[in-house]
């Protein structure tokens, strides 16, 4: 009710089945006045979002608030939003203070509808092939340091017990996602249940270079009574990461 500035909303429905996995890739190209950067395709990597241009040398990362609470934005189950709004404008902003100065982004996560329970369960799987350059091997190798007659290798006579390793090969391989998602979620004039979990597990075209995320919510309703209802939501996650 305090926010009279502009505001970009995305609803849950329109990224539910994009092939992303957090928030700020799920943004992306989807806003006005909001850039989306990624700067590296590793596994885990950080997204920068940058709203309404940059502010300052050092530009700060926006605010998240997610069902009203502070949080990091890297770690949301994108299949768990209801609907994200964005506050783009210096005065939209301000009621979050200094926190607030690279913009905010309010989450809202979903809740049980309906009176029978309903069940969703979703799971992806995709592969990355990378695009290497081909080394010469060693015979090519030794061939080209003789045209141009490097002195390392012009006199050699035997060459057979030289190694002949692809260490392009040895590095790179094929990188994997695969991503699942089951809720359940319902309710009933005394309750409103929504509890889900996921995992996501990338490995990149990197050896060894790999990121796993894992996490469950529950977003509860009780009603006693006319006046006294009471609740929790509670998200709990956990993440792995093997850097480059």
């Amino acid at each position: 009710k305090d926010v009279t500035g502009a505001i970009g909303s995305v609803k849950g429905t329109d990224i539910k089945n994009l092939p992303v996995t957090n928030v700020a890739e799920a943004l992306q190209g989807r806003v006005a006045g909001v850039e989306v950067v990624k700067a590296s395709a590793e596994p885990g990597a950080p997204v920068q979002i940058t709203i309404r241009g940059v502010g300052s040398l050092n530009q700060p990362q926006p605010l998240y608030i997610v069902d009203g609470i502070r949080q990091s934005g890297e770690n949301i189950n994108v299949q768990d939003i209801a609907s994200i709004d964005i506050l783009k404008d210096a005065s939209a902003a301000s009621i979050y203070g200094s926190a607030a100065a690279g913009g905010v982004i309010i989450v809202t996560t979903k809740k049980g509808s309906g009176a029978k329970p309903t069940v969703n369960f979703s799971a992806r799987y995709g592969m990355t092939k990378p695009r290497i350059l081909k080394l010469l091997n060693r015979d090519d190798f030794i061939s080209v340091k003789k045209m141009v007659l490097d002195p390392t290798y012009s006199s050699m006579t035997q060459t057979d017990t030289l190694p002949d390793t692809d260490w392009v090969d040895e590095i790179f391989r094929n990188g994997t996602e695969s991503n699942y998602n089951l809720s359940v979620a319902g309710s009933s004039p005394v309750v409103n249940y929504f509890i889900s979990g996921f995992s996501n597990n990338q490995k990149g075209v990197f050896l060894d270079n790999k990121s796993r995320l894992i996490g469950v919510r529950a977003n509860t309703d009780i009603k006693l009574g006319n006046r006294i209802k009471i609740g929790e939501q509670i998200y709990a996650w956990q993440r792995s990461t093997s850097p480059v």
